[in-house]
């Protein structure tokens, strides 16, 4: 929270006069202070800038305590004994707000004028209600029915807006300037010049004919969850088309080239070197995060998600262009695409070491994202301040156990938070400046997205509340407003005209498209009408909202693979600065009211948490790590808030340069305590949790029979329940194009049709069958020394622990029987 600036000043006349200036709450006031006593405005009665500080860092140090109580065990308890100290901390935190600031809140106070006075005591009335509104909203995620209370909540937010806009108005009409919200006089449409009109209708037509060719064509050729090449390169034309057709009046890409480099040029190592260093070393310890012992944990994969990003990817590198991945749902495709191109490189493959290292070095680019979320909602009269919230943003997610433990195991959800962070930078923007540009970047950000994961879908949501947040929170005019909505409309034509494909897929594949989502929040069977109670629905809604807020501190996600179970998702010192966040940005609110970006900061949050609380008839879903990931760049953003506060009042406090270093001091602290504590739950806790099977044992087991001279069509896996996924074998066997699994009830059947193959996998009847199975599988073990009584049997341990579910498999491998022997068993009957 900034003072509002003070200034005093004295006429040359014989009768000094004072004057004062505030800018507080948004507006700024210059009025005389003549019934004011001079002393109260000279006078030395502001606290010293040392003892707020002590105050933000005691309010940090009893938040750090509590949140170590409540995230100690997954216990009601836990949660009851260190729930009111955060809530101290949060007081303490507001009080020293607060109190930084009395004189010049005193000040203001005396300045105004008796109306003015009423006006602002009358404004507590709306601010109650929507106090009010908050804490009903907060009862409702613990009652049993959440319709009365969210009705209740409703009533007051409606009574809180009237009020406000009825003030708002006696307001203006008793104060006579210019500033008015809309300008009536404003044309409503800007008018272009005939030679103007024509050289854009001149340049921009065959734009938009040869867009619209090309989104037509990518439409008709998009059937059956296939894009064939040529179109798939038109359908990244046609991107490019739209924006062209709709950038602005002048746009060239040789100014933009320009202004970049210019840009460059400008640079100043003795003013910005130190943000290069930082940066640097923020980069390197996030990578060191990342990279340690890659290749033992995860050491396998866990489920079909990894194995449909390695087939994806591989199908791509063979021309297949799907657009799509079916498995149980229609899964996003473009993880696949860049795996793809990261896989064709020397030394690569497509197996899971690949997968894992691809995913770390993309998830590198959301660090700098992160940074520059932070730099554009801080905005640009807070330059510095941004910059150094930026670092400590992109610190904070650079050590953060609950992104570094999704990242590792190669899911593709970690796209969620590079589209999220995009988004959040170019809406951003657009609602700061309400520029064409910004407004085609965040529409390009929108379509790519929903190739990227599910998750993704809701980040529209975000966009639509952000630009009617700028329409309402801006003082503009009616040219202004249609200029926004105008805009707005732009940036979804584009994103719809990306989207295109997946939508033709969404038509013709409803059910797998739309299945996860549906069962999620209406328990959706195929076939069976959607039974909708609102009340129920809102209840579960208001339940997951409890549960997925409480995640941060005290009990994350429950599932093995990709969390810690029931380990929060943020480490104490990070989780305590999301708590004091929402206090600085409480306080800061009341100095930036009409700045919809920094409103939008927590909205954003909330907004990016529904893919996971709307899992309303699937509570068992819910917190889920992978789908909330889209929160991550404001959620930390908060977090850094109170830190980067604490550090520029220790700058501020002491003398320059050791201002500097302590703060300098402060901020590496917090972050290697941040580091240590995440590094200690996911290489403890999660190692100590993660199961799958030994997979890349079994791919290394197999590729020593190929090398000895078995064919890979010679190789047979027999399924067994909860065992292994034999895709997942096959591929860490370096064959991920083939599948060669089957029930032992079936075997013979399956080796009769792998010796009519015509392809490379043709079963060779001169070669020994091997056969893989489970060591539990006794009968598949009988079958086959009845089938094949000359084979032998012996059992492989892996490096899973003795005693493991996994730990062990059995290879049976029969002697060559050439055809006259396979025609045999085909013949044999059946027991």
């Amino acid at each position: 929270m900034s003072t509002p600036s003070q200034t005093v000043q004295s006429d040359s006349g014989s009768a000094p006069g004072v004057s004062v200036s505030l800018t507080i709450f948004g507006s700024e006031i210059t009025k005389p202070a003549t019934r004011m006593p001079l002393k109260l405005l000279v006078g030395s009665t502001n606290l010293p800038r040392l003892t707020p500080c002590l105050v933000y860092l005691l309010a940090l140090v009893v938040a750090v305590y509590g949140n170590n109580i409540i995230a100690g065990a997954s216990s009601p308890e836990n949660l009851a004994a260190g729930a009111p100290w955060l809530g101290i901390a949060f007081t303490l935190w507001l009080a020293g707000g607060l109190s930084a600031y009395a004189k010049s809140l005193l000040v203001w106070w005396h300045v105004l004028g008796r109306a003015e006075q009423r006006l602002w005591l009358a404004r507590l009335f709306p601010f109650g209600c929507w106090l009010a509104t908050l804490v009903a909203v907060i009862m409702s995620m613990w009652a049993e029915s959440a319709l009365a209370a969210l009705r209740t909540a409703c009533s007051l937010a409606v009574a809180g807006a009237l009020a406000w806009l009825m003030i708002a108005f006696i307001s203006r009409r008793s104060q006579s300037h210019s500033s008015n919200i809309i300008a009536v006089a404003a044309p409503l449409i800007p008018r272009l010049g005939r030679s103007s009109a024509f050289a854009l209708l001149l340049k921009r037509a065959p734009l938009f004919v040869m867009a619209s060719l090309s989104s037509a064509l990518v439409w008709q050729n998009s059937s059956d969850n296939l894009l064939p090449q040529p179109y798939f390169e038109l359908w990244l034309g046609s991107a490019v088309l739209w924006s062209l057709a709709f950038a602005p009046i002048g746009w060239s890409l040789f100014n933009w080239a320009t202004g970049k480099i210019d840009m460059a040029r400008r640079f100043s190592w003795r003013e910005h070197g130190w943000v290069v260093f930082a940066f640097l070393g923020i980069m390197i310890l996030g990578a060191a995060f990342r990279l340690v012992d890659l290749d033992a944990l995860p050491r396998d994969m866990f489920n079909h998600d990894q194995e449909t990003e390695i087939r994806v990817a591989y199908g791509f590198s063979q021309g297949e262009y799907r657009i799509a991945a079916f498995t149980y749902q229609a899964q996003q495709t473009l993880h696949g695409y860049f795996l793809a191109l990261f896989s064709s490189l020397p030394g690569f493959g497509f197996d899971f070491m690949s997968l894992k290292l691809f995913t770390v070095i993309t998830s590198l680019f959301t660090l700098p994202l992160v940074f520059w979320v932070s730099v554009e909602v801080i905005g640009r009269s807070q330059r510095q301040r941004g910059i150094v919230l930026g670092l400590i943003t992109m610190g904070l997610v650079a050590v953060s156990y609950w992104y570094v433990a999704i990242v590792r195991t190669g899911l593709r959800n970690h796209l969620t938070t590079i589209i999220a962070a995009l988004a959040f930078i170019f809406l951003a923007r657009a609602m700061r400046q309400n520029r064409r540009a910004d407004f085609i970047k965040l529409g390009l950000t929108l379509g790519i997205g929903m190739y990227a994961h599910n998750a993704c879908m809701i980040v529209p949501l975000a966009v639509v509340m952000g630009i009617v947040m700028a329409l309402v929170c801006r003082r503009i005019c009616a040219r202004e407003a249609i200029r926004y909505l105008v805009n707005l409309a732009v940036c979804g034509f584009v994103a719809i005209m990306i989207y295109l494909p997946m939508y033709h897929v969404a038509l013709e594949y409803p059910d797998l498209y739309y299945r996860v989502s549906l069962e999620n929040m209406f328990d959706y069977e195929a076939g069976v009408p959607i039974e909708f109670d609102l009340d129920v629905f809102l209840t579960g809604l208001m339940a997951n909202f409890r549960d997925t807020l409480l995640m941060f501190h005290w009990k994350g996600d429950h599932v093995s693979f990709w969390s810690a179970p029931f380990k929060p998702a943020l480490d104490i010192y990070s989780g305590a600065g999301l708590s004091l966040g929402l206090a600085v940005w409480f306080l800061c609110s009341l100095r930036r009211p009409r700045d919809p970006v920094w409103l939008l900061l927590p909205v954003m949050a909330l907004v990016m948490l529904l893919p996971s609380t709307l899992a309303v008839m699937r509570p068992e879903n819910n917190p889920n790590f992978m789908r909330t990931l889209g929160a991550i760049p404001a959620l930390y953003l908060l977090a850094a808030l109170p830190i980067g506060h604490i550090a520029f009042c220790l700058a501020k406090t002491f003398p320059k340069r050791l201002g500097r270093v302590l703060a300098l001091l402060f901020c590496s602290s917090i972050l290697l305590l941040a580091n240590q504590h995440n590094s200690e739950v996911y290489f403890d806790a999660y190692a100590d949790n993660y199961d799958s099977a030994p997979y890349g044992h079994v791919g290394n087991t197999i590729r020593s029979l190929t090398a000895s001279g078995t064919p890979l069509s010679n190789v047979v896996v027999i399924g067994y329940p909860h065992f292994w996924h034999a895709h997942n074998v096959f591929i860490e066997a370096g064959a991920p194009e083939f599948v060669n699994v089957t029930s032992i009830s079936h075997l013979r059947t399956y080796i009769e049709n792998a010796r009519q193959r015509k392809d490379e996998f043709r079963l060779n009847p001169m070669r020994d069958l091997v056969f893989l199975h489970a060591p539990k599988d006794e009968l598949t073990a009988q079958t086959l020394h009845r089938l094949f009584p000359q084979g032998r049997s012996m059992l492989i341990r892996s490096y899973l622990p003795e005693g493991h579910l996994r730990g062990s498999y059995t290879l049976f491998r029969a002697p060559a029987m050439g055809d006259e022997g396979l025609d045999a068993l085909r013949d044999m009957p059946r027991s």
